[in-house]
């Protein structure tokens, strides 16, 4: 009701980082909201819709579902024939492969169930460069795609963008 008291018209909250469980992706952190899904749900009905964050940087943590399934499956950046890893806001973290399509097709269901199961409205992709806090991911960083390697000097512009495709699906399908 704050925005009704204020007279201040909002269509939308972006949610930060800090929403999820110790900035694990596609996770909301318990002690954050007293009951997420009800409050996006009043949000809702306020007219107000929620928007989460998500950044490409999966935290390295085994018995993390996406992590787990996304190792089985290989679908992240390699380098030097080993799964890259690099630090950002979870510490340790992997970067998936946007350009595999199994790797894409899994994360568009990771979205659409997340968007499904919280009501959110929309999807902020961010630090898709991707970024990292060591600076840009060396030119040498190997995303496989369709039997061929592509480097990241090369492709280095089109991973926000294949990210927010594998986002955008979520919403269309």
């Amino acid at each position: 009701e704050f925005h009704k008291e204020s007279q201040m018209p909002i269509d939308y909250i972006h949610a930060d980082i800090n929403y999820m469980e110790r900035y694990k992706v596609y996770t909301v952190a318990e002690n954050y909201f007293d009951d997420a899904k009800q409050f996006i749900a009043d949000l809702k009905e306020d007219g107000i819709g929620m928007i989460p964050i998500i950044d490409p940087g999966v935290k390295v943590e085994e018995g993390f579902d996406l992590y787990d399934t996304l190792t089985k499956n290989h679908g992240w950046a390699t380098k030097d024939g080993e799964d890259y890893i690099n630090a950002v806001w979870p510490g340790d973290s992997k970067y998936p492969n946007y350009f595999d399509e199994k790797t894409a097709d899994y994360l568009t269901d990771i979205t659409d169930n997340f968007i499904k199961e919280y009501g959110m409205a929309g999807i902020w992709c961010d630090m898709n460069e991707p970024a990292s806090f060591n600076g840009p991911l060396p030119e040498d960083v190997e995303f496989l795609a369709n039997q061929k390697v592509y480097y990241h000097d090369e492709v280095h512009n089109l991973y926000g963008e294949y990210m927010a495709k594998c986002i955008a699906k979520a919403f269309t399908d």
